[in-house]
């Protein structure tokens, strides 16, 4: 698995020439810009100074290149030149069949699994319990999520000399060794340095008027 996390961004990166190569944003979330923020850093190092930014976005509401014009406006308000925006129109799609017997294997969506976290879930205060059926549904629609963003990683971005992937805070209803697996789908067929950032939603960035 090659995974960097965010806080060693500044360690040494084997990856292609960066002359010829992108960093690549997977932009999911306004978690406050540090996903924007440390790409940006990234290349005004003298290594990666000829490298361009992309941005690949989920596309909310119905339509697509309104969604693109305001990420757009976005990023020039923030003052990140990028080279391309894509909008990731199948995100929700359900991830290859090959994807889903893979984390099959893991064993870590079972009945009987689940259950025993459930049983040992510690509840925070004000928290309302959850049932068996609903644990499995949430298990199971967030495995398929990032089983798919890990395939669109491992699409567009086989040749970048770097990614930054934001990370989802997990709550108490995430197994943390099944969040592990989440990381591990979304790196696994990637040959080049990934960060994971996990943001807490602070402005890091401020933007133009």
């Amino acid at each position: 698995m090659n995974i960097t996390m965010a806080y060693l961004w500044s360690g040494v990166i084997s990856s292609p020439s960066p002359s010829s190569a992108t960093i690549d944003v997977y932009w999911l979330e306004d978690d406050g810009g540090l996903t924007a923020i440390l790409p940006l850093l990234r290349q005004r190092s003298s290594l990666f100074s000829k490298t361009s930014i992309r941005i690949f976005s989920r596309v909310c509401g119905p339509n697509e290149e309104e969604a693109r014009e305001q990420l757009a406006l976005l990023m020039r308000k923030l003052r990140i030149n990028t080279s391309e925006i894509n909008m990731l129109t199948t995100l929700k799609a359900r991830p290859n069949p090959v994807s889903v017997d893979w984390f099959d294997e893991l064993e870590l969506l079972t009945s009987a699994r689940t259950s025993d976290f459930l049983d040992n879930r510690e509840f925070g205060v004000g928290e309302e319990p959850i049932t068996l059926p609903e644990l499995m549904v949430h298990n199971s629609s967030w495995t398929n999520y990032y089983l798919r963003l890990g395939e669109i990683i491992a699409e567009n971005s086989s040749n970048a000399a770097a990614i930054f992937v934001p990370l989802r805070i997990p709550d108490n209803n995430d197994d943390a060794q099944l969040y592990m697996a989440w990381l591990e789908a979304l790196s696994r067929n990637i040959h080049r340095p990934i960060f994971f950032v996990r943001a807490n939603d602070d402005n890091v960035l401020t933007a133009e008027a």
